[in-house]
């Protein structure tokens, strides 16, 4: 074989080799689609954020393997870029800033405490960047370029309180703690009203710091004016637990409820299985043979991927991408102003509870949340008890 035909066979096989390669991998071919993901990786309640992130990314993982986000006949990879927020508002502003100016990044997804998303919104808003806040508590008209991929944490109220009346007739009196954070005493505010909508006599509302751990003195002051109920508002997973289980260890009897959707079996283990009963909130055990298709399918990935046990946490984080890519492939765009307008539109939405509505326009003023069922659980006895779904009604 003379050198010529040696150098050209050597072309010809890297040309070759180069379109495999290329062809094999998907996300090279196509264009990427980069989404911020603003979580606090670190500082109070880090734990359950690193579990959100990891649904976020689970999420992008399982659209990608589809063939990931189609736009005017153009394939799109997702690339999740991760920022830590530090559980801060100054974090949550030099996170957005980084995104939007540094990564020039149009979505922005992330975040279920208000004062972080607040801050966020400060960024993203002027810029008009599309956020989509994985549980927010309310919305406004101030803010159109801001979605919530789940309902308001305060929406489940109305059936919690529904059970504890149910299941607990002799309840006549109930106190509360609340986190001295605006959006958790925003939501104990509503709390309470459900309550006295519900002829309950209502005691003093206790603050407490955010993410605290110390709930001694709290408990202290709640059991001086005796109430049959607790409810403790919404809480960091780590913070509920430590809530209820100083109150068991005072002696606290009575039922205990909150509107928080942590996972159940988090929980549980935090309390310790001696002192979690008569605890009534939004939870739901994802091994329960009441959980939807969708979230069986997520939890099949889950282990796949992450080979460790799972924690339904992850799900606000998985459904503040799904729930983008869905509005983005209806706008058949990715200007942020496009989706913005296209998914108030939208009636309807996948969540992995199954088909959700679009609402909060006589709430809120913006048809920006997305409604699903509600699970109502209640911790009894050292067990999870699946009570039933709630449907949330929030106009």
């Amino acid at each position: 074989m003379t050198r010529r035909m040696v150098v050209v066979c050597l072309a010809s096989f890297v040309l070759v080799a180069s379109i495999f390669t290329f062809s094999a991998n998907p996300a090279l071919a196509e264009n990427t689609l980069k989404i911020g993901a603003i979580w606090g990786l670190s500082g109070p309640g880090s734990n359950v954020m690193v579990v959100k992130k990891d649904g976020a990314l689970l999420a992008a993982d399982w659209i990608n393997s589809k063939g990931g986000v189609t736009v005017g006949g153009k394939k799109y990879m997702i690339e999740v870029l991760v920022e830590d927020n530090r559980n801060t508002s100054e974090g949550c502003v030099s996170a957005a800033t980084k995104l939007v100016h540094g990564q020039k990044v149009k979505f922005v997804t992330g975040m279920v405490v208000p004062f972080q998303y607040e801050a966020v919104q400060t960024v993203t808003e002027p810029n008009k960047v599309l956020l989509v806040i994985a549980k927010a508590a309310y919305l406004t008209p101030k803010t159109p370029y801001s979605f919530s991929c789940s309902h308001s944490l305060m929406a489940p109220y109305p059936g919690v309180y529904g059970f504890l009346r149910e299941a607990y007739p002799s309840v006549k009196t109930i106190g509360f703690t609340v986190n001295d954070e605006p959006g958790s005493q925003a939501i104990t505010a509503f709390g309470r009203d459900i309550a006295k909508a519900h002829g309950l006599e209502l005691l003093s509302s206790v603050v407490h710091p955010f993410a605290a751990k110390d709930f001694y003195p709290v408990w202290t002051k709640v059991l001086r004016e005796k109430p049959d109920a607790v409810d403790v508002g919404i809480n960091l997973p780590d913070s509920l637990a430590a809530n209820i289980r100083q109150g068991r260890e005072l002696g606290f009897k009575g039922p205990i409820i909150s509107c928080a959707p942590c996972d159940p079996n988090t929980v549980l283990n935090m309390i310790g299985k001696d002192l979690a009963t008569d605890f009534i909130f939004a939870g739901f055990d994802p091994h329960s043979p009441e959980a939807p298709p969708m979230l069986k399918e997520i939890m099949k990935i889950w282990a796949d991927k992450y080979k460790k046990p799972f924690d339904l946490d992850m799900h606000e984080g998985w459904s503040s991408i799904w729930t983008l890519v869905q509005a983005i492939e209806k706008a058949q765009s990715i200007d942020p102003t496009a989706v913005m307008k296209t998914w108030e539109k939208m009636d309807t939405v996948q969540t992995p509870w199954g088909t959700g509505r679009m609402g909060g326009a006589k709430t809120f003023g913006v048809k920006h949340m997305v409604i699903d069922l509600s699970p109502i659980t209640r911790l009894q006895n050292g067990k999870v008890e699946f009570v039933r779904w709630y449907k949330v009604e929030l106009p």
